[in-house]
């Protein structure tokens, strides 16, 4: 019996070390980094507007009702946005990273922009907007798995959810503490949108050359003479 609990011990003990030195070729490789980078930016930036939008909107004197359903509009347009434009990209056959970059890109320039929308109809139509593009957590995930391949996405997404925790954890308060500072929620909008900006800015410049770089092996794997 001793053996038996012995062994499993050591085997749990394995998988672990398995684990960790898997973890440490993950930290040395460039495009890892930039992924997580990526992410955890995306996820310091894109709850802003879920937990601060409804507070905004009543500042401006809309009553709770009218606040409850902007908020809610951007679940109801992120419902409609994340089937369409993921069959528009598919449907295109944009590479996910490239996706990623643009939706990022949207969404971060309508949060920054959204200061601007204050009246009623123009916190309606920024909470759809953002709702509609607020879709890139799948389109990240789908380029970890393409650019890292299947047998390290396990292990990178492990890493990845971690590092999203520490954005949701700490993106609303530091929004809230640029409230506190400035009485108005107008810089936290503006910072959330260049965070979402440089998430998928970030992806997309690390990224270019050493993903053409591996184009350029495979191709000269199939024409010595390229």
């Amino acid at each position: 019996m001793k053996s038996l609990f012995a062994n499993s011990e050591l085997k749990l003990e394995v998988k672990e070390l398995s684990f960790w030195r898997r973890s440490v070729a993950l930290y040395k490789n460039p495009i890892f980094l930039c992924l997580i980078a990526s992410d955890f930016f995306s996820w310091l930036c894109l709850f802003v507007p879920y937990v601060h939008l409804a507070e905004r909107a009543r500042l401006t004197g809309l009553d709770e009702n009218t606040c409850s359903w902007i908020a809610a509009t951007i679940g109801i347009a992120g419902s409609c946005g994340r089937p369409i434009t993921g069959w528009l990209f598919n449907y295109y056959n944009v590479h996910p990273r490239i996706a990623y970059t643009i939706i990022q890109i949207l969404c971060g320039l309508s949060i920054m922009l959204s200061p601007f929308w204050s009246t009623k109809l123009g916190l309606y139509t920024f909470a759809a907007t953002f709702g509609f593009l607020s879709n890139g957590y799948g389109l990240i995930k789908a380029s970890t798995a393409v650019m890292l391949g299947r047998d390290k996405y396990i292990d990178a997404f492990s890493w990845m959810l971690m590092y999203e925790g520490l954005g949701v954890l700490l993106g609303s308060p530091i929004a809230g503490w640029l409230y506190d500072v400035t009485k108005s929620y107008d810089w936290g909008f503006r910072a959330a949108g260049i965070g979402l900006i440089f998430s998928g800015l970030i992806l997309f410049i690390s990224c270019t050359n050493r993903h053409d770089a591996g184009n350029q092996r495979r191709v000269r794997s199939v024409n010595p003479s390229c």
